[in-house]
């Protein structure tokens, strides 16, 4: 449920960040530079905590087996 959660956020943040770079193609600030600063942060916080929960969701299958 989790890495569904992350999966849904990093689309998420990745079309937010698209949308920041045709906005800031109108519009030249400092915010859309902080604002496209924070989506790739939030980009690779989701990739890890999904990158984290597969090899123990792989785990935890080998543990049932047993």
């Amino acid at each position: 449920m989790k890495r569904i959660v992350a999966g849904f956020y990093l689309l998420l943040c990745i079309g937010h960040l698209i949308l920041e770079l045709v906005a800031k193609s109108f519009s030249n600030g400092l915010e859309a530079f902080v604002t496209i600063g924070i989506t790739v942060i939030g980009i690779y916080l989701a990739w890890v905590v999904m990158t984290l929960i597969q090899p123990s969701d792989m785990v935890k299958n080998i543990l049932d087996k047993f």
